[in-house]
C-alpha cells in the first residue's frame, strides 16, 4: 500500500464508493461532508424506532434520529455546524407568496397541507411538536439489524475502487494517518435569554453524540415554548483544523428587529442560531460575543507501515415524508422581506446561505480493528489516545476515527491491534440546494 496516507485514501475510496450516484454526483447536485474525525453515536439512542412498519417501536428513538438529521450543515468539505433547522427553513418557504397560480401554487398548497399534517408530539416536552424523519433501513441501530452492515477490509491487497466523482471536488487535505489530541475544550458559553428561535428541540438523550455536536446539544436543551428558555452552547471545535475553527465558532444571537418579517418566530419562544459571518451581514446583526479561546489539536503523524483495517459500514438513508425537495426547485415564489438567494445562492463552491445543503444519507462505520507494524512512538501515542480520553475535557483520534471524547468512546490497544468499538458517523451525503428564494 502506498504509504500511510494511502491507508486513509483507500478507506474513503472504499467506504464512499457507492455514494456518488445516489447523492446526485452525475447531475452535479451531490456533496459529501466528512466528519473528521468520526462522530460517535450510541446505537441504543436510535434502536427500535417507531415507524409505520414498527408501531410498537420507541417514539424516543424516532425523535432522537429526527433531531440528529435535522441540522443543515454548511457548504464545507468537513461537517460544519450552522445551528439551522431544516424543518424551520422549509416551513418558512412554504409560507411563500406564489405568483401566477397554476401548478406551482397547487404544489405549494399540497406541500403545506402535508407539512402541517405530519407533526408529532415530543416525548420529552409535551408543549413541543416536531416533524419525524425515518432511517432506512429502520433496523440500522438494532442489535438484530446486523444484516444491513457490510464488512470492509482496507489494505488487504484488494485494489480499492476509485473514489466517488463528487469527492474529487472537495479540498480535503486531510488524507493523513496521524494521531490527534485536543487540548482542553473551550469553556461553556451561556446566553441566558437568546431572542429568536428557529426551532425548539426536546431534551433527547443523545449521550455521546451531544458531547461532540454542540448544536445538537443546544437544541436538545431548548426550554418549553411557554417558558423563558436559556441555551447553553458548548463549542468543542478543537478537533477541527485551525482554518475551520473560526467558521465553527461564528455564533451569534439573531435579534427580531434585524430579521425580515417572514423569519420572525410565530411564538415568543427563543433559541440561538449559529450562522456564518456573511449571513450575519445580510441580516444586519452583530456577533454577540467573542468566541472563547481554544487550544489547537496536537497532531503526530504515524510512522507505522503496513496498516490494515477491518470494519463494518452502512449507508443509512433519511426519509422525510413531510419534505418535498421538488418544491425547493420550483420557480415563481417569493418571501416578503427576504431577497433572492438568501437561503441558498445555488453556487457549488461558495454558498453562505442558511440552507445550502440537505443531508440525504449517513455513512456510518462500526467495530474498527487496525493492525500494522507499529513504531514505538505509535504505541506510545495509541496508549495515550485510549487512556487520555477518560478525561471529559479531552479528545483523541487516529486518522478519521475518534478514539476517545468526553470520557467516552474509548478505543483499546493491545500492542498490535487498535480496536475502536461502537458506531461512528464518518460522512454525510447531501444534496445541494438551488437559489432560494429563486
Amino acid at each position: 500500500m502506498p504509504g500511510q496516507d494511502g491507508f486513509v485514501d483507500e478507506l474513503y475510496a472504499t467506504v464512499l464508493a457507492g455514494t456518488g450516484q445516489e447523492s446526485g454526483g452525475a447531475s452535479g447536485q451531490g456533496y459529501i461532508c466528512l466528519e473528521w474525525p468520526g462522530l460517535p453515536i450510541e446505537a441504543g439512542d436510535f434502536a427500535n424506532a417507531l415507524t409505520g412498519e414498527n408501531p410498537g417501536g420507541s417514539p424516543a428513538a424516532l425523535e432522537a434520529f429526527s433531531t440528529l438529521v435535522d441540522e443543515v450543515p454548511a457548504l464545507a468539505p468537513l461537517y460544519t455546524e450552522t445551528g439551522v433547522s431544516l424543518e424551520s427553513v422549509y416551513g418558512m418557504i412554504l409560507m411563500a407568496t406564489v405568483t401566477g397560480g397554476g401548478a406551482v401554487a397547487q404544489a405549494f398548497v399540497g406541500a403545506r397541507e402535508k407539512f402541517e399534517s405530519l407533526l408529532r408530539g415530543s416525548v420529552e416536552n409535551a408543549l413541543d411538536m416536531y416533524h419525524p424523519s425515518y432511517a432506512q433501513p429502520r433496523t440500522w441501530a438494532d442489535p438484530a439489524g446486523a444484516g444491513g452492515w457490510v464488512k470492509v477490509e482496507i489494505g488487504g491487497g484488494v485494489p480499492a475502487p476509485p473514489p466517488p466523482p463528487i469527492l474529487h471536488t472537495l479540498p480535503i487535505g486531510l488524507t493523513k494517518a496521524a494521531w490527534r489530541f485536543s487540548g482542553e475544550t473551550p469553556p461553556v458559553v451561556v446566553r441566558p435569554k437568546p431572542e429568536v428561535m428557529l426551532r425548539p428541540k426536546p431534551a433527547a438523550s443523545l449521550s455521546v453524540t451531544t458531547a461532540l455536536r454542540p448544536g445538537l446539544a443546544a437544541r436538545a436543551r431548548a426550554a418549553p415554548l411557554a417558558a423563558a428558555p436559556q441555551a447553553t452552547l458548548v463549542k468543542s471545535v478543537a478537533r477541527l483544523p485551525p482554518a475551520l475553527q473560526a467558521t465553527r465558532l461564528s455564533t451569534a444571537t439573531l435579534r427580531p428587529a434585524a430579521l425580515p418579517t417572514a423569519m420572525a418566530a410565530p411564538s415568543s419562544a427563543t433559541m440561538r442560531a449559529a450562522v456564518q459571518p456573511e449571513v450575519l451581514r445580510k441580516l444586519g446583526t452583530v456577533v454577540a460575543q467573542k468566541p472563547p479561546p481554544i487550544r489547537a489539536p496536537v497532531e503526530q503523524p504515524t510512522g507505522s507501515t503496513g496498516l490494515k483495517a477491518t470494519l463494518q459500514m452502512m449507508q443509512i438513508g433519511i426519509k422525510r415524508p413531510w419534505f418535498d425537495p421538488l418544491v425547493m426547485r420550483l420557480p415563481g415564489w417569493s418571501l416578503e422581506g427576504i431577497p433572492s438567494g438568501f437561503f441558498s445562492n445555488g453556487q457549488p463552491d461558495a454558498d453562505p446561505g442558511l440552507c445550502p445543503l440537505v443531508p440525504t444519507s449517513i455513512i456510518a462505520i462500526r467495530d474498527v480493528r487496525i493492525t500494522g507494524s507499529w513504531t514505538d512512538a505509535d504505541r506510545t501515542a495509541a496508549g495515550k489516545a485510549v487512556t487520555g480520553g477518560a478525561q471529559a475535557s479531552r479528545q483523541a483520534a487516529f486518522g478519521p476515527f475518534t478514539l476517545a471524547a468526553g470520557g467516552r468512546v474509548q478505543g483499546r490497544f493491545d500492542g498490535s491491534t487498535l480496536t475502536i468499538p461502537g458506531m461512528q458517523i464518518i460522512a454525510w451525503v447531501c444534496s445541494r440546494m438551488p437559489m432560494l428564494p429563486p
